[in-house]
């Protein structure tokens, strides 16, 4: 069977889809941080410690939200 293969300095192959796919458990964890931080620095961008502490409380948050609408194995 031949196997195609990509060239070192070529992109040939490559598709976003399968990027996207293959870090989906990166891009949620992100967006889980990042989320809570972008909508609490208009609020907090002063304090950086309680501004912290909102992006902690809003990942847990996401975090709990993820494992209730997901089937986990236990």
């Amino acid at each position: 069977m031949i196997q195609k293969t990509s060239e070192k300095m070529s992109f040939e192959g490559w598709e976003f889809a399968k990027w996207a796919k293959g870090n989906l458990k990166t891009i949620k964890e992100a967006v889980k941080v990042g989320a809570p931080l972008i909508l609490a620095m208009p609020f907090f961008a002063q304090n950086p410690v309680i501004l912290g502490v909102v992006t902690i409380i809003g990942k847990a948050i996401l975090d709990a939200a993820d494992f209730y609408f997901t089937e986990v194995k236990l």
